[in-house]
């Protein structure tokens, strides 16, 4: 059906809005009823691409379809109804002028890229009754910094990656995996608390992040994945968690000011090039449970001139181009090189 600015369709309950169809700059007041029943929905990309600076939505609404305002290049402000529980895929994506936006207390759920692109939103406050939040929900926005709530349990792939402006971080809830990309390409992040409940870092959470100096993973944490924190440039202190079993793939890569790291009794692997172009990573300690340190994972680190195995078996198991083009690499190839002469009966 039509109305002068409106298309909509009817059921028994009330009114949902499919296409606003006005070209107003400025405030659009969404009205109450139409054809005499509450509106209570705005669909799929209904307001998208309109070049209104505010939009008010009557209270009434209890449902915003995907990409609703999706485009609205010019939205700067918006009120969303108390009845509304959850936010629907790209709701707000493109929206590159929105600065404020009031979440309504009762929401349970942001789902995918709803706040994608939104680069001046600089600031939101998540309600109590938030439990999820989706894939991209606020990759690329202006957050300064982001406090995800108690209920929260999922946080999706690359949620918050690429806010260049994320300074601060507080996850309460019960999250168990800091997803691939969560944070990736946060330039100016430099405080990170995470909850006692993570179990895995996934691949390049924390990539690109070049201004985080310190980090302290939950105790719980068994898994980091490939590249979890490539390329943190200024990255000085990790503690690693008291159960860590694996580092992943590129993991703590090009990590240029790490000096020190101290692996716990857990640990089991170093996957290649974990620690690869750590110019500052200095002499290393294995504990007796590492079973695999791959070739190449302290590859080009340049200071390392020591390494203390736990028993000459794990020396023997683990391959000397694991620490290829370091010092205590150079110093090996030597020692062998001497050793095999003397084998031949030959002496320097």
């Amino acid at each position: 059906m039509k109305e002068e600015l409106y298309e909509y369709v009817t059921n028994e309950t009330g009114v949902t809005i499919t296409e606003y169809m006005g070209f107003s700059k400025d405030v659009v007041t969404v009205p109450k009823e139409l054809d005499g029943k509450p509106v209570t929905g705005i669909g799929f990309r209904a307001f998208a691409d309109c070049e209104c600076t505010e939009i008010h939505l009557p209270d009434t609404v209890e449902m915003i379809g995907a990409f609703a305002f999706a485009g609205c290049i010019e939205l700067k402000q918006m009120t969303l109804p108390e009845k509304v529980t959850k936010l629907e895929d790209g709701v707000f994506q493109g929206c590159y002028q929105l600065e404020q936006v009031d979440l309504p207390n009762g929401l349970t759920k942001i789902r995918r890229s709803a706040f994608q692109q939104c680069s001046e939103l600089t600031n939101i406050l998540l309600p109590e009754s938030l439990r999820y939040i989706g894939d991209n929900a606020f990759t690329g926005s202006g957050l300064v910094e982001a406090s995800v709530p108690a209920a929260v349990d999922v946080i999706g792939y690359g949620a918050f990656a690429q806010c260049n402006d994320l300074v601060k971080v507080e996850i309460l809830g019960p999250v168990k995996d800091i997803s691939s990309t969560m944070f990736n390409q946060c330039g100016a992040l430099q405080q990170v608390a995470l909850p006692d409940s993570v179990q895995t870092i996934s691949s390049f959470a924390f990539e690109d992040c070049t201004s985080l100096s310190n980090m302290s993973l939950p105790d719980a944490v068994t898994q980091l994945g490939y590249g979890a924190f490539l390329n943190c440039s200024e990255l000085s202190d990790i503690q690693l968690s008291g159960q860590l079993k694996e580092i992943g793939e590129n993991a703590f890569e090009h990590c240029s000011k790490l000096q020190t790291v101290t692996f716990p009794e857990s640990l089991e692997k170093i996957s290649a090039h974990a620690f690869q172009d750590c110019d500052q990573l200095q002499n290393i300690v294995l504990p007796n449970t590492t079973i695999e340190v791959e070739k190449y994972a302290f590859q080009r680190c340049s200071q390392i001139t020591e390494v203390t195995f736990a028993s000459e078996e794990q020396k023997n198991r683990i391959p000397e181009d694991a620490f290829y083009d370091t010092p205590y690499w150079e110093t090996q190839l030597s020692e062998n090189d001497i050793a095999g002469l003397e084998e031949d009966g030959l002496t320097l």
